[in-house]
């Protein structure tokens, strides 16, 4: 075993299946939030309470909206003042209310956010 690995062979096989797992569901939430399936704005209302959702960069999250593509995103994020490295999980009461505003400014995010606004709560 290499120096500095600490964990048994069964704790990083694990590790492995857990961030398998992880990958997956995000991929399928994706899938599910694109093809409407499930709310779009669900990454933000569930996010920082769903263990599996809570380390996902918000960056990546506003990506998967429909209406919200990369630069989108990252206009979003600037204007909100909010940095891209930011996860679900991360980010304070101050961060989520200031990201909501300067997204309902988005006639074709906006009419969707207004009635959702009030259930996305900073863990």
């Amino acid at each position: 075993m290499q120096e500095g690995f600490d964990r048994s062979v069964e704790q990083r096989m694990d590790a492995l299946g857990h961030a398998n797992e992880v990958r997956v569901y995000r991929a399928r939430m994706k899938k599910d939030v694109q093809a409407g399936r499930v709310p779009f704005d669900t990454f933000l209302a569930q996010g920082p309470h769903d263990p599996l959702l809570r380390s996902m960069k918000i960056q990546d999250a506003l990506r998967h909206m429909p209406g919200i593509g990369r630069v989108k995103a990252e206009k979003v994020l600037r204007a909100a003042q909010v940095s891209p490295s930011k996860t679900l999980s991360g980010l304070s009461p101050a961060a989520w209310e200031r990201l909501y505003l300067v997204l309902e400014s988005y006639p074709t995010v906006g009419r969707r956010l207004s009635e959702a606004r009030g259930m996305v709560n900073a863990p």
